[in-house]
């Protein structure tokens, strides 16, 4: 009996998802405050054993996009010198830690892009002005 009650217990962990949403765990890493109402195009997690992927992908209104550039321009990770196409260097990423976490954000020709320098997990974001979209994406490995 104690055996079974071991496996139904533990199937219902897996079977939970206990990771932090995308929105907020995004808003976190990337140090930006992602609209509350946005419409979601794509939330999607892979579970790849012990690596894992996670893309989300928002439609944002002119609103909602004009709040956002305003998060990136006030997050600790947006350095405005950086230019478009511009090889990024170690010097260029901004600590917020004592973590020393480093990441950026930087102008592109179609809004802002984020990018991280850790060890093994990856972030990349992008938010196009053009089109009033933006896509975030972690993965480990």
């Amino acid at each position: 009996m104690k055996y079974f009650l071991s496996i139904v217990i533990f199937s219902t962990l897996i079977s939970c998802d206990w990771r932090t949403p995308s929105r907020e765990r995004f808003s976190d890493y990337c140090d930006i405050e992602i609209p509350e109402n946005v419409e979601v195009m794509k939330d999607e997690y892979y579970d790849h054993i012990q690596d894992y992927s996670i893309t989300y992908e928002i439609k944002l209104s002119k609103k909602e996009c004009n709040i956002l550039i305003k998060n990136i321009k006030n997050s600790i990770y947006f350095n405005p010198d950086v230019k478009v196409n511009e090889e990024i260097k170690p010097y260029m990423y901004k600590s917020k830690s004592a973590n020393d976490n480093k990441a950026i954000w930087y102008r592109t020709k179609k809004g802002f892009q984020f990018q991280n320098d850790e060890s093994r997990t990856d972030l990349y974001a992008e938010v196009d002005t053009v089109r009033l979209i933006a896509k975030f994406e972690e993965w480990y490995d």
